[in-house]
């Protein structure tokens, strides 16, 4: 399914989206398509995919403070597993289905030594049920579910980075995303 960019905009909300914003971020993240140009008088059109990447780069510039050139490194170097995991709005055959629902935080933090980032995905199983408790209907059981390069940084810097890690709560900005476009699949 394709959409222009302007009713990507109009489901997303004009206080959060601009047209020339997201055209914008569309030619810095991504790729150029030879059908849409000025000459030819056509507009862009894009997969719900590269909609919610347009849609979280807006939200990591905006919100989280990152520059444009390091939301678009995040977003490349997280993408396969954002696909691996399911959290984009059109499944690729890569999914891996689960049994629970899994709310996804992201801790970014920045390379000191060299250009990048270190990430650390924690993923909380939610809405489980629980015998043990007969009070409580739901009970949220946090569990480190997939670690990538900051669990490897040698002893406390990680804890020393505190201050320049930003959380990036992807399930969350993935619901939000699907549930401002359910009226345009």
């Amino acid at each position: 399914m394709t959409l222009k960019i302007s009713k990507l905009v109009k489901s997303v909300g004009p206080i959060e989206a601009s047209l020339s914003k997201y055209r914008r971020l569309a030619k810095e993240f991504l790729e150029p398509d030879p059908e849409a140009t000025r000459q030819s008088g056509k507009s862009r059109r894009i997969t719900l995919n590269d909609g919610f990447k347009l849609f979280l780069g807006d939200k990591m510039v905006g919100h989280h403070g990152f520059r444009v050139a390091e939301a678009k490194t995040v977003l490349t170097e997280l993408w396969p597993w954002f696909e691996r995991e399911g959290l984009l709005p059109e499944k690729s055959r890569k999914h891996k289905p689960r049994e629970k629902d899994v709310f996804w935080e992201i801790f970014i933090v920045p390379k000191t030594t060299e250009i990048g980032f270190y990430y650390k995905a924690e993923g909380t199983i939610g809405a489980m049920k629980s015998a043990k408790e007969p009070g409580f209907k739901n009970v949220m059981q946090k569990k480190i579910i997939h670690e990538s390069p900051v669990a490897q940084r040698i002893g406390s810097a990680f804890d020393r980075d505190e201050y320049k890690v930003r959380v990036l709560r992807i399930t969350t900005l993935s619901r939000e995303f699907q549930i401002a476009t359910r009226d345009l699949r």
